[in-house]
């Protein structure tokens, strides 16, 4: 043993003298080389976290656009139905109806004045009003929305733009209520006009907070630049969406008791915006993709205004062949393999291999597919041999610095250039070394993760129960990763997350019920209460059922819509609702008897009603 120490020591002074005989130069370069190789597998571990935290992000979004909600009695039947009841619960109105009659402007009114028809400097005074976080009067909104439902109705399902003129076009992705990178755009790229065409590809409201502004500003352009802009339809432009997602939400709160015919009048625009756009007869724009059952000509001709939401009244295995056409250009996503399959992560649509976008290509004498749909940390990505472009605008879409927004500009040629950004306005992140930036997001999507795997505690409990034979309350890491993906099903590096999301002894087993409890203490929810877990899944959606029977957008629930509610379920689901039975369902929901029922009532009730919990 001695001996080994004491060749140990002759090695390192060996080591030594060797140093000392290297030249400055040389010490320099050794030196060099090692910095080097520290800063690579540095940056290589940063590039893994990195896409782990994204995957984590991107896999529990379209989780939630896929979930669903399995409910007993009244509640079983509203959400089974709710698609249904926005066409019989009178939620959609003619526009023609909604014009009648004219609003007085109060003389506090703060805001910007618009005249029709549409010129630069309303244009511009709305835009500087929205950047003081001024709200435009119902009065102008109702006027450019009635207009632009007017001018859009002229339009074809897919729109033709043209470089020959303006020598180039921009194309941005989604935007998501996001005002800071829509105004970014246009500081980096000049406001649109007839000499600088933009195409908008959908996705322009929910999420964020300012989606009325954003398509407010977006339509004020099309009714100023008509032959200049072209807004494709995504598939957050949709009823049901707007109800989840956060649009009807903000307009509510910004429009008050105007709120309903807001809505109205939002809806009816939505549901008559093009598809798609063809550049040059070469590049087609949609927003989600294609499938290989997609024809443009046929597309061309279907009555697109009879879908104000793509959601309504027909499931994922419907026969209705327009029905599906729509549904695939707006929800489908490349993948990287041959073939298409039904996209299953986000419940809608399919992902298309590259062999179908060749083909789809061939067959329209097209270049190039642009599309939009999916955040991408650059901005844009390109895909099936460049031939598929997938463009996103909202930076900071997961959170702070987790994501470029860009935008696409294509020349007369069809080159393409592509811009990068990201709004700065959030906060001081971009001040922070990337190290620190990305344990920021990691920090978040782990919450997000741990949350959603608190609202699945009882089936991940018994899936782990099944491996544990000895009842230790203990398992492998490897029986927990393969429970935490037979239960989950999000595709993610379960081993390298597990020492962030539960408890390794120190034999390296998973305690997997302390595990679990820890997760309850850190999301403050108690532990064992299946009722708690199936409260929090379901609480986007139990929303969006409160938000359709109230029609009046209160934040309440009166009597009368609670009625005509149950009517409409009458009619759509057989389902029959005697009018003592509404009285005493209306008396058991109005907890705190003042004769309306807000949404904690709401949500109490549906924890109560479900004896199978």
């Amino acid at each position: 043993m001695g001996c080994g120490a004491h060749s140990r020591v002759e090695s390192s002074l060996v080591s030594s003298v060797q140093a000392n005989r290297l030249s400055k130069s040389e010490r320099t370069i050794r030196a060099a080389i090692l910095i080097q190789q520290w800063y690579r597998r540095y940056v290589a571990r940063m590039e893994a976290r990195r896409r782990c935290v994204w995957s984590i992000f991107q896999k529990l979004e379209y989780t939630n656009e896929q979930d669903q909600l399995k409910l007993q009695s009244f509640f079983r039947t509203v959400l089974k139905h709710y698609k249904l009841l926005q066409g019989t619960n009178g939620c959609r109105q003619s526009t023609k109806d909604l014009v009648a009659g004219g609003v007085a402007i109060p003389d506090d009114y703060a805001g910007a004045h618009i005249q029709l028809p549409m010129t630069l400097k309303s244009l511009q005074t709305m835009i500087i009003s929205f950047k003081q976080a001024k709200i435009l009067h119902y009065h102008y909104v109702r006027l450019i929305l009635t207009s632009v439902h007017e001018l859009l109705k002229l339009q074809p399902n897919i729109t033709q733009a043209t470089t020959h003129i303006s020598r180039q076009i921009t194309v941005c992705g989604d935007l998501h209520g996001n005002l800071d990178d829509l105004l970014i755009i246009f500081h980096k790229n000049g406001l649109p006009d007839n000499d600088n065409p933009y195409v908008f590809n959908g996705d322009f409201v929910d999420r964020g907070g300012c989606s009325v502004e954003v398509a407010l500003i977006l339509f004020s352009l099309l009714l100023l630049y008509p032959s200049a802009i072209f807004i494709n339809r995504g598939n957050h432009e949709d009823y049901i969406m707007n109800l989840r997602y956060g649009f009807f939400d903000e307009v509510r709160h910004k429009y008050a008791e105007r709120a309903p015919s807001v809505t109205s009048l939002f809806n009816d625009v939505f549901s008559w915006l093009p598809v798609g756009c063809m550049i040059n007869n070469k590049i087609f724009v949609v927003h989600g993709g294609i499938s290989p059952s997609t024809d443009l000509q046929y597309l061309n001709t279907i009555k697109r205004d009879k879908f104000p939401s793509l959601l309504q009244c027909h499931d994922m295995n419907d026969g209705d062949a327009e029905w599906r056409q729509l549904f695939d250009v707006l929800w489908s996503d490349p993948k990287p393999t041959k073939g298409s399959k039904p996209n299953t992560l986000r419940g809608g649509g399919v992902y298309f291999g590259p062999d179908v976008t060749k083909q789809f290509l061939q067959k329209h004498d097209i270049t190039l597919l642009v599309r939009s749909h999916e955040c991408k940390q650059d901005g844009y990505e390109l895909t099936h041999d460049k031939k598929v472009i997938t463009v996103f605008s909202a930076s900071n879409y997961y959170q702070h610095t987790s994501n470029n927004g860009a935008y696409l500009k294509i020349d007369n040629n069809l080159g393409l250039h592509f811009v990068q950004f990201m709004n700065s306005n959030e906060g001081g992140h971009l001040k922070l070394s990337l190290r620190r930036r990305i344990s920021v997001i990691e920090a978040s999507a782990i919450r997000e993760l741990k949350e959603h795997i608190n609202s699945n505690r009882t089936a991940l409990l018994e899936q782990f129960i099944q491996h544990d034979q000895d009842d230790s309350g203990s398992i492998t890491t490897c029986e927990w990763a393969s429970s935490m993906e037979i239960v989950l099903k999000l595709g993610l590096p379960w081993h390298t997350l597990k020492q962030r999301l539960t408890i390794i002894n120190s034999d390296g087993r998973v305690e997997y019920s302390a595990g679990l409890d820890q997760l309850c203490v850190q999301n403050k929810l108690k532990a064992g209460t299946m009722i708690t877990e199936t409260l929090y899944r379901n609480r986007a959606n139990l929303e969006m059922v409160f938000r359709l029977i109230d029609k009046d957008n209160s934040g309440y629930i009166s009597m009368a819509e609670l009625e005509s509610c149950c009517e409409a379920l009458e009619k759509v689901a057989g389902t029959p609702f005697p009018h003592d039975s509404i009285k005493s369902m209306a008396t058991a929901m109005d907890i705190n008897n003042d004769g309306q029922i807000c949404f904690n009532e709401f949500l109490e009730s549906f924890r109560l009603c479900d004896n199978s919990l």
